[in-house]
């Protein structure tokens, strides 16, 4: 199984609120929320994770490019337009087989597909 998470969102509402932060850099249990997501699907057995992360996000980048996982790890940058446009990218750099959807995503959500 692989595991693909796309690290794109600005997190609008939270900067409406006065945070300054990209969402993925947030905190939790005391690392970035990215790292938290990689690490729970490390835990849940990836074989590989690749994640996608927008172009104008260096400091996720960095973060990332400083991180180690015990599966393979790709990480791509991307300008693409929507996230639907980032997932066709991201699901062309996973390797070929099922996929996890992150935690929160429904179970039907496991197969391949294309827009």
């Amino acid at each position: 199984m692989h595991g693909l998470v796309l690290a794109g969102g600005e997190g609008s509402r939270l900067a409406a609120e006065g945070v300054p932060t990209p969402k993925p850099l947030l905190e939790v249990a005391g690392q970035p929320l990215i790292v938290t997501l990689l690490r729970t699907l490390e835990r849940l057995g990836c074989e590989s994770l690749t994640c996608m992360v927008r172009a104008d996000f260096p400091a996720v980048v960095h973060t990332l490019e400083g991180s180690r996982f015990k599966p393979p790890f790709t990480l791509r940058t991307c300008s693409t337009p929507s996230s639907a446009h980032t997932l066709v990218e991201g699901l062309q750099a996973v390797p070929d087989g099922p996929m996890q959807p992150p935690p929160t995503t429904s179970p039907g959500a496991r197969t391949r597909f294309s827009l």
